[in-house]
């Protein structure tokens, strides 16, 4: 992880410790300064944070709605192509309205990444999208869809969870 190479200091947080080594880390040891270990990290019922709600904002909806139709007009939109949004309402939005020209024009994301919110879920378990890489999920739809998968697929990455993770699935 490129950031954790060039920054001053980095710090793992972290609510379960694994005997060495932890495979697969995200960030390699050499690059961790300090580990603190907390009794739980985050609390799933307080994730959606104002920027993660669909919008009402006829200027967020009139941008997304632009930014949709810009995208679907390059010759990027083809089947398999990579979508990555942030989570705000405009973003919230476009996905939302890139979902009917998925549908119509029968094309399927190929990867998806960024901030994951219950829309860009829904394509997902709609089929519209191959993969996401989910990065930081922002409302407890994405979170919902994540456990579905995981379960439902017997997935190994459940063995990746923390405990305290799993024990809420």
């Amino acid at each position: 992880m490129v950031d954790a190479e060039y920054a001053d200091k980095v710090v793992a947080i972290t609510d379960t410790l694994v005997p060495f080594p932890n495979i697969p880390a995200s960030i390699s040891m050499t690059n961790v300064d300090y580990v603190v270990v907390v009794d739980e990290i985050g609390n799933p019922a307080k994730i959606a944070s104002g920027a993660a709600k669909p919008t009402t904002d006829m200027r967020k909806i009139l941008m997304a709605k632009y930014t949709t139709e810009f995208l679907v007009h390059t010759p990027y939109f083809k089947d398999g192509f990579s979508y990555q949004t942030g989570v705000g309402g405009a973003s919230i939005a476009s996905t939302a309205i890139l979902a009917k020209y998925l549908r119509e024009q029968n094309i399927h994301i190929g990867l998806a990444l960024g901030g994951i919110a219950k829309p860009m879920c829904d394509l997902l378990e709609e089929g519209l999208i191959n993969k996401i890489v989910d990065t930081q999920d922002f409302d407890m739809g994405a979170i919902e869809s994540i456990r579905r998968i995981l379960i439902t697929s017997k997935s190994p990455a459940v063995n990746m969870l923390t405990p305290s993770t799993r024990a809420r699935m």
